[in-house]
């Protein structure tokens, strides 16, 4: 039995389709969808996956995430690289910045 156009159907039982349905229910969902109705909204996540690629190979060239200790100092400096590039700002000059105003317990510049 098809469900008529207005009519909504219930997902599958299965846990995956499940949490899609609670997705699209929510507040949020008009935003999965924005990209049609908007057109800077890009349909993809192409540039932020560009964004991140060098920090995917380098984590797969390096390794050096292989442990949680490696993962939890790895995370920010990367974080840090990106922020600074796409701000062209230089990276070592704020990491520098970063540490003197937190032994000296002051703010940083914005």
């Amino acid at each position: 039995m098809n469900a008529s156009p207005n009519q909504m159907r219930r997902p599958p039982n299965q846990p995956l389709a499940k949490k899609l349905a609670k997705r699209f229910k929510g507040k949020t969902a008009k935003d999965y969808f924005r990209f049609m109705t908007v057109p800077e909204v890009s349909p993809t996540n192409n540039g932020t996956e560009q964004q991140v690629r060098h920090t995917v190979i380098n984590r797969r060239i390096t390794q050096i995430t292989r442990g949680q200790a490696g993962i939890r100092w790895c995370e920010p400096i990367w974080t840090t690289i990106a922020t600074c590039k796409k701000q062209e700002q230089d990276v070592f000059d704020s990491i520098h910045e970063s540490i003197i105003a937190h032994w000296s317990k002051q703010n940083i510049r914005s």
